[in-house]
């Protein structure tokens, strides 16, 4: 008597390509929603569609580089980023005060007189 597979125990579920079509169809609106994809355009319903799916492929993928959807979790955080760099202010827009030791920072350079006695 053959055994037959269940479709928990099989390579691919259903449930794992009906996700995979949904992540493809998402890719596919917001492509051919933005014929110059450089300026991708992501409206807050995608937004919030790639952030469930980001979820899914962070516990799914990890950290692992070599795993086939790597590129995709790589994409789907790019157009994140995309929409929160428009629509999210910068903290340092909200705390101007960042600003400065923002550049203190990158420059490593301090006028502070601590600095000078610990030296």
């Amino acid at each position: 008597m053959p055994m037959q597979k269940s479709a928990e125990t099989s390579s691919h579920p259903e449930s794992e390509s009906q996700w995979l079509v949904s992540l493809l169809n998402l890719l596919a609106d917001i492509v051919n929603q933005n014929y110059i994809l450089d300026r991708v355009k992501v409206t807050e319903t995608e937004y919030q569609q790639l952030l469930a799916i980001l979820d899914d492929l962070i516990y799914g993928v990890g950290e692992d580089e070599d795993h086939p959807l790597s590129i995709a979790m790589a994409l789907v955080g790019s157009l994140i980023k995309a929409y929160e760099d428009e629509h999210f202010p910068k903290l340092i827009d909200l705390f101007p005060e960042l600003a400065e030791t923002s550049s203190v920072e990158a420059t490593g350079e301090r006028t502070d007189s601590k600095l000078d006695e610990t030296e």
